[in-house]
This record gives structure tokens, sequence and C-alpha cells, in this order.
């Protein structure tokens, strides 16, 4: 260990989000992001309580006096780690005033891939041999050692902003001590205000002085280095620099990441910043920096000396105010004031209680026949859909039910030599939600490698068959792993709600209709908000709004054109007036996210320079921002094409409102989707829907679709199945969900929803 004595041991930020706070560890490189994620912990009430760092093994980890000038920067080049200006790390303590933990790096980086999996690894090796351990495992060492320091950690603040590399490798890490992954940098260009230049104005607004002290890119030289990312024109200079070099390419525009130096185009050290955080400033003399050359055009600074400093009054009291991204973007605060001509629902929808939400479950007759054919097996070359998973015991408890039917699966897959990793998505439908913690713990059990399947969860109450605690139903692929592209991140941040726990937001796999396409799995999306993991509060329309831009996220991280299975809306209510406020608002959501372009948030810009003016950079400075490119959801053009439709089709995809009787963490409302990426004009193929009534029946023509149909059918029932609709359920396999009721768009309460493809 090694640390200085000096200030407080725990900074709070005035101001932060009431909430219960986590102690954390902040792993530092000396860089900018990951010293400017620490003040991001602290804004959202989180506390501070050590530093922790890796360097390169061939190096002291104390003083910075007396290294040798003549060995270049001493730079690795790691993959996962910032080394060059290692030597300053130590100052760090005293000018944070927290304990600093260091450890020095073993191995390389033996797993390339970008997502993390220490699985990988050669099970024999050399005890002693460690240059075939994977660098990442070094986090382990350092991270126990504080955790005998301060037991009471229970998370960890990285600056990861867009690398997948570096993200889930400290993910892998912290999960495995039982720490929460902190990231609220993560997908920071793409927040509002969707800008590639925010973090860095951000930064500059708040007084971190931070240097560049490597570059590495074709737009950057030896004039750039020293250059204060809080100096006037600074981060003018970069757009311009890395616009002249995006020109000379021909790529069309700044590459997004590039201005922060995502891509390692140039790397920092943090000097200053407000006092909320530091006590005292880190200052290198001109003498004391040289510069080298490193390898592949590379150049650094070498630093052989520096100290630390007081701090200099701060110019205005506001520098110790961090901006947090506004939680809707701007294309969902219009369609926040334009579904605002419904009532606040606020003081309607509060949840009862969970026993008061399950007295009308009482003596009441399950949805599903006790004789239903469970263990429904369909199959295609590229796909196995096995529907209504569960445990012949009816006296076992929900742990012990989750276990039969996992080991059950687990053995189908290996007659077919598949197994629990070609899972794509799992439906897991509850008898009571109490349940979900442990459900959720034996179930992970099965899921020990990245990216697990995505998952939705929903509450059925009295639904399900008597005795029964749950009912699971499974989409596997048979394609091997590597054509299996998983969006799996665990890390709290303010993009989308973390995933803790064995399952996904998205698994992406070909599709089998049409060579090229490739099918998007999304898990359900509940309204958490991101920074915290708390339901974001009990407006019924802030709910529907915050759920569905989580599910447009993610759509867009996965590169999804279209919503090719329309979505589902679960909801909770009380009462039927209740359930049809609700259905209307969600439809409505779900239309004005199709038709309400996106907008520029000009109005966050502005705010972003008036903080800027104070410290003297200039309105013009902060105008520099360029808006980061978004991904186009829906791609009206792509879809026509590729659905063979109407050169002026604009029609929205089915949205249904399907009541359950509860949801993940007493939520109000669930989302539910799956896109497709095109590839090509082939047609793919919509899902088609089929309404209901109480005593409508099936046409004969839809029967025979429905039984010539390939793929899976799914069947939302409002009653009991009973008659043709219980026999066409057995003969097509159909995966059946218990509801209490079904709304379409007209608010016209359905007893069945069937959804299938041609």
């Amino acid at each position: 260990m090694n640390w200085k004595k000096g200030g407080p041991t725990s900074i709070n930020l005035r101001n932060h989000q009431t909430m219960p706070g986590l102690k954390v560890v902040a792993l530092i490189s000396g860089g900018k992001d990951s010293l400017f994620s620490i003040l991001h912990c602290q804004r959202n009430g989180h506390e501070v309580v050590a530093l922790a760092n890796l360097y390169p093994a061939d190096v002291r980890r104390e003083a910075i006096a007396d290294l040798d000038t003549d060995k270049e920067t001493d730079d690795i080049n790691s993959y996962m780690y910032q080394t060059v200006g290692h030597a300053v790390i130590p100052l760090y303590a005293e000018a944070l005033g927290l304990p600093l933990y260091r450890q020095h790096i073993h191995g390389t980086n033996v797993d390339s891939n970008k997502i993390y999996d220490p699985q990988t690894f050669p099970q024999t090796r050399a005890a002693s041999d460690e240059r075939q351990e994977d660098e990442t495992e070094s986090l382990l060492p350092l991270l126990r050692q504080v955790l005998a320091e301060h037991p009471s950690v229970t998370a960890i603040s990285t600056g990861a902003i867009l690398s997948d590399y570096q993200r889930t490798r400290v993910e892998s890490v912290a999960l495995r001590l039982n720490l929460t992954p902190l990231s609220y940098l993560w997908q920071y260009p793409y927040l509002p205000p969707h800008t590639q230049t925010s973090l860095l104005e951000d930064m500059y607004a708040v007084g971190q002085d931070s240097r560049i002290i490597k570059v590495a890119s074709g737009g950057l030289g030896t004039d750039h280095l020293w250059l204060g990312l809080g100096e006037h024109g600074a981060i003018q200079r970069l757009v311009r620099d890395f616009g002249r070099l995006s020109a000379f390419e021909g790529s069309g525009g700044l590459e997004t990441g590039s201005v922060l130096g995502e891509g390692g185009e140039f790397e920092t050290l943090a000097m200053n910043g407000p006092s909320c955080l530091w006590k005292k400033r880190i200052v290198v003399a001109e003498e004391d920096r040289m510069t080298v050359q490193g390898e592949g055009g590379t150049w650094a600074l070498k630093i052989s000396r520096a100290e630390t400093a007081e701090m200099e009054p701060e110019k205005d009291e506001d520098s110790n105010d961090v901006r947090v991204p506004n939680l809707l973007d701007a294309r969902f605060e219009t369609m926040r004031r334009l579904v605002g001509e419904h009532k606040s629902m606020e003081n309607t929808t509060k949840m009862a209680p969970a026993n008061a939400m399950r007295n009308d479950e009482v003596g009441r007759e399950p949805l599903l026949p006790q004789q239903i054919m469970a263990w429904q097996i369909k199959e295609t070359a590229d796909t196995v859909w096995i529907s209504n998973m569960m445990s012949e015991g009816a006296s076992e408890d929900a742990a012990t039910q989750t276990v039969t039917i996992m080991e059950q699966l687990s053995q189908l897959l290996q007659e077919r030599h598949l197994n629990i990793e070609n899972i794509s998505l799992t439906v897991t439908l509850l008898r009571n939600m109490a349940d979900f913690a442990i459900v959720n713990k034996r179930y992970a059990e099965f899921f020990q490698r990245p990216s697990p399947p995505a998952r939705v969860t929903v509450g059925c109450g009295g639904g399900l068959p008597n005795g029964k605690r749950l009912m699971m139903s499974v989409s596997i692929n048979r394609r091997p792993r590597k054509e299996r592209i998983g969006l799996h991140v665990q890390s709290w941040s303010y993009w989308a709600p973390a995933n803790i726990g064995p399952y996904s937001q998205a698994i992406s796999v070909p599709t089998e209709a049409v060579d090229g396409h490739r099918q998007v799995f999304i898990a359900g999306q509940i309204p958490l908000r991101p920074a915290t993991m708390e339901v974001v509060s009990s407006d019924f329309v802030e709910q529907a709004l915050l759920s569905l831009q989580h599910l447009w996220r993610i759509g867009q991280a996965t590169k999804v054109h279209w919503w090719i299975a329309g979505a589902v809306a679960f909801t909770v209510s009380s009462s039927e007036e209740e359930s049809q406020q609700k259905a209307s608002i969600v439809h409505e959501c779900w239309t004005l996210a199709h038709t309400v372009e996106m907008e520029d948030e000009d109005d966050e810009d502005e705010d972003i320079a008036d903080r800027s003016l104070h410290r003297g950079w200039g309105r013009a400075n902060a105008k520099v921002s360029i808006k980061t490119p978004l991904w186009t959801l829906p791609d009206w053009d792509g879809t026509r094409s590729a659905l063979s439709t109407g050169a002026n089709t604009k029609d929205v995809p089915p949205c249904y409102a399907v009541q359950v009787s509860e949801l993940p963490k007493g939520a109000q409302v669930e989302w539910w989707s799956q896109g497709v990426q095109f590839q090509g004009t082939s047609n793919a193929g919509e899902a088609t829907f089929i309404a209901l009534g109480r005593h409508d029946a099936i046409e004969e023509q839809i029967m025979k679709d429905i039984r010539q149909t390939a793929g899976l059918t799914e069947i939302f029932a409002g009653s009991p199945l009973t008659g043709e609709l219980l026999a066409l359920a057995q003969e097509v396999q159909a995966m059946i969900i218990p509801c209490k009721g079904i709304y379409c768009n007209d608010i016209k309460k359905l007893e069945t929803l069937i959804r299938y493809r041609k």
C-alpha cells in the first residue's frame, strides 16, 4: 500500500440525489475519464473511500523521483490499462486526500476478444508462468487488498466510455468480488445533448485540468503534447485537427469518440479539478517533461519529476456542480409533452401492497388447465423453441422447481448437441413475484459465461396451473457461438439499466428466413433510472416513456431497423378503468415513438456554453460541438425495401397492452419487443397478430396459416384455454402467456391474442 495521509478519506458532493449511497473504490489511471467519473459517483450520492491503480511490473510503485529518464516512457502499451504517466500516480493520494492502493500488472492480453471471458484461459500452465495470465486478472489481488482494508466497499468506479473491451473486463472482476460496477461515462456521446464534445465540455465546466501526454493519431503531433483540455480553444483545436484527418482519409466525418481519445488517439493526465474532490493540484515543470518517440509513430512525454501544490482559489463555486445528462432524450421529452394531454396518473396508479395485488387470485380458476401439454418443442433447421416448461412436482418450492426445469432443459439441449449457451431468449412467468430473487439465484447458476440470454419476467398470479410456481419458455439458436452477438452491460450508468444478473440487454442471431438478416431478442424493459437502478416514480406516463426509451436505446445500440414482432407492454392495474387508461397511454407512446422525429437539444448546448462563459472559454468555443450520429430507428426506408411494402407506407408496428398481476421491482409497465437488422431487400416477414374477443372464432384461413408457420406461435390468454383454441395451442406447440386482459389500439378488451410469423 502506498498513500499519504492528509485531507478527508471520503468526499460527498453537495446537492447530490437523495438515495442510499455505495462505498466506492475508484480505479484510476491518471487519465481524464477515470478522475471525472469519481465526480459522477459523488453526484449520485456515493462515497469514494479509496483509489486503486495498476502499473507496469518492472517499475517501482513508490515515489517518482530518480526514475531512469533513458528508459523512454515506461509505457507498456497495455490493451487494458493506461500506463503512460504512471509515475505520477502516487501523488493522487495526497492530491485527493484518499488512500491509494497499487499492484503491478501480470501477464498480457491472453483474451483479446472484445467481450471478456475468463473461462477461455488455458487451464493448465505453470503456476509461476505469468506470461499466460491475462492482464485483466491483475485486478483481483489489487481489489482484494482494498477490500481487506475497507470491507465496507461495495462498488468500483471506472472511466469506460465506449470501450466494451475495458468495460467487460472490469465487470468480470468486479462481479466475482460482489462489487457493483459504476461506469457513469458509458455511452456519454450518445446521451443528451448527443454531442461528441459534451464530455470535454462538462470537464471544463467544473475546472478539471487534464493534459495530453501521449499522441498516437495522424491528426495529432508533438505540438499537442501537454495541451490542456481546459485551455481556451483546446476542444476547438482537437475538433479541427481530427476533422482535417477525416477529410484526408475520406471518412466523411469524425469517428465517434476520436475527440475523446477513445480509439487510443491520445492519452491524458489529470492535474487539477474542483475542490469537492481535489485537495491539492499536481504540478510538473517544463524542464521535467521530455518528449520521446514510441513505436508506430507515437509520441509521449516522459515525466522525471512532479509534485503537489496548494489549490488556487476557485473563480466560481458552481464549478463543483457536475452536469447530469437529462433522463429523457429530446425526442422522448417531446413525446412527454404530447402525451401530457392525459391527466397525471400519479395518484391513481401507485402500487398496492404485494399481498393486496394477489387477493383477486385467491380461489381463481387457473387460465391454463392442468392437463395442458407442457414442454412443447418445435424445431427448424436453425431454431428450437421449448415452451411452457414446468416442474412435475406440485409441492416443490420455487427454487426446486427452477432447478428441475433447468436440469431437464439442459438434458434436452445435450440430446441435440447443444448447450445452455445456445439460448437466445427466456420468458419466465412467476406465480408470485416474491419468488423472483430465489428463482433468479438458481437460474444464474446455469449461466456462467458472458452474454447470457435476454429475458422477460412477469408475474401471472393464479393464471398458472395449480401448484406451479413458475413456467419458462426459451428460444434456442443452433448456430455457433461466434455468430451470436450479445449486449450485456452490467455497469450502472446514465445510458440504460444495468443487467445485474444472468441476462443480457439483447442477443442478436442470424435469422433463418433470410440470409444476412439478424433477429435481435431484447430483454423486457422496466422504468429504472439507470444511474440508481430504482424505479423512476409512480407516474405512469413517466414510467411508460422511460422504459420505452430503454428499449429504443438498446435497439439503436444493436442496430435494429424495425420492430419485426411489434410490441407488448405488460401493465399492472387495480381496476378496469385504470387498465384502459394505461392501455391508451402505452399505445400513444408507441405511436409517437415512430412518428416524432429526433430533435436537436440546442437548449442544453446553450446551458453548457453559459456555464463555460465564467471560465473564460467563450460561447464561440462552446459551439464547436458536433452532433453524435445516432442510429435511425425506425429505419422507414430500409424497412419498406426489406419488407417489400408500398413506397409511401408508414404503418406503425402493432402494439398491445397486456395486463398481468405483477412486474419486477413493483414497476407498472414492462416493454417487450424483438428487432431485426435488415441486409438487402429480401422479405423478412413481419409478425401477425390475431386479436380475439370473448365470442370471436378463428377464421379457417388464419387457422391454416398458423398451422403452416414454421416459427413459434405465442398465445396471450386472458381467459381459460378451452375447445378449439386449446387444441390449436397443443397442435402448434404454442408458447402460452396467461394474463388478466389484453387491450388493442382502440382500447377494446380482448380475451386472446395470437402472435405468429408467416
